[in-house]
């Protein structure tokens, strides 16, 4: 019988009021670890947040404990603050969920390192200040830490074979532990789709190609606006919805690339929380996610799990993801990406294809297959 543990998980920002990728994978893996382990005793590191704990995790188990501090910025949270709380509840590990880590710990550190793209390239013209800042903060500590590390976790083996080069990473430290989607996301019946609230309440036509905005110029946005404008100048008639949006940068973007004309088609809608999300994928006719570079790509499979086809990035971890259930294509292929939205939007028998395709393809994703790795590794650290 193995010896119960005392797990620490950092997940530092699982509370504020707008959860993005390494928020989710966090709340997630939580969520699975409850799920079907009992007996070890988990401490959730967080930050206090505009979300309440019975928000995120309304059926929490008696073995989770939140442990809620506040006290200077990420990163003096991060290497003194948080590592006194280690002590303090005498953990047997900490699991850190989101690239970095204390330097110095009194016991023995897993880490998930979902990219090394901060280590590839820096371009400080480039996204916001707080994500050229969180960079720069990753550029420096990740290659002290990663020495440190009992095991690395990563999220694809695209990104693991990037990490092994960019850090000589010794190939048995690092394992793959695959993102999934959470179970809300589902396609709905017809009875459902026909009456998505979503289309009313943001005055959304039938039929739109669903996008989400993003500073980072990775996500490839400026591309995504020069195709569709290729995809009307050529007869295609459908809308443009983009979530996350700053209206203001995609006006001027339409403006810039000659597509004043349809600025009525495009659809800016600003953050929607998760579950509102999943009534997006079952209400947009195509999803487009068309990345330069990603570790994962859990909207891939977020799309899928509702239903909607996908056109995506055949570059970095994008094809691990997707499988043969999207079109992937050249995220800088302008025309290509145009003729994939037309097709799409024209042929019926290929959206019910993909479609299919896509509910099939991720049941190869489960967060708790995940979650069940990594109780393993930790057990392994006693063995």
């Amino acid at each position: 019988m193995n010896k119960v543990m005392r797990i620490g998980i950092e997940a530092q920002r699982i509370f504020r009021s707008n959860s993005y990728g390494m928020d989710i994978v966090a709340i997630e893996l939580i969520k699975a670890l409850q799920k079907i382990d009992r007996d070890n005793q988990y401490f959730i590191f967080c930050r206090p947040g505009s979300k309440s704990v019975q928000e995120v995790f309304p059926n929490l188990q008696p073995n989770f404990k939140i442990i809620e501090f506040s006290g200077g910025d990420y990163v003096f949270w991060e290497q003194f603050r948080l590592p006194k709380k280690v002590k303090q509840y005498e953990l047997d590990l900490l699991h850190c969920t989101a690239n970095t880590a204390p330097l110095k710990l009194s016991v023995p550190l897993y880490l998930i390192l979902h990219d090394v793209i901060y280590l590839e390239s820096i371009n400080l013209d480039k996204g916001t200040w707080y994500q050229r800042l969180g960079n720069l903060y990753r550029r420096w500590i990740v290659p002290r830490i990663v020495p440190k590390a009992a095991l690395i976790g990563t999220v694809s083996h695209y990104e693991r074979n990037n990490i092994i080069n960019e850090l000589s990473v010794p190939d048995e430290k690092i394992k793959v532990f695959h993102n999934a989607v959470g179970k809300h996301f589902r396609q709905y019946s017809s009875d459902e789709k026909v009456n998505v609230d979503v289309n009313r309440k943001y005055h959304l036509p039938e039929e739109y190609f669903l996008f989400f905005y993003n500073t980072d110029p990775r996500k490839n946005f400026k591309n995504v606006i020069r195709a569709y404008i290729d995809y009307r100048n050529n007869g295609g008639d459908k809308a443009l919805c983009i979530l996350n949006a700053n209206k203001r940068v995609v006006v001027s973007c339409l403006k810039s690339n000659g597509g004043k004309d349809y600025l009525k088609n495009v659809h800016c809608i600003g953050y929607v929380n998760n579950s509102e999300l999943v009534a997006f994928y079952n209400a947009a006719k195509v999803f487009l996610f068309l990345s330069t570079r990603e570790s994962f790509g859990i909207p891939v499979l977020e799309a899928m799990a509702c239903g909607t086809p996908v056109i995506c990035s055949n570059l970095s971890s994008i094809p691990e993801v997707a499988g043969e259930a999207a079109l992937l294509v050249g995220p800088e292929a302008i025309k290509e990406i145009s003729s994939s939205m037309e097709l799409l939007m024209e042929n019926q028998l290929l959206c019910a294809e993909l479609s299919a395709k896509g509910l099939e393809r991720v049941h190869n994703f489960s967060w708790e297959n995940t979650a069940r790795k990594w109780i393993d590794n930790y057990h392994a650290l006693k063995e």
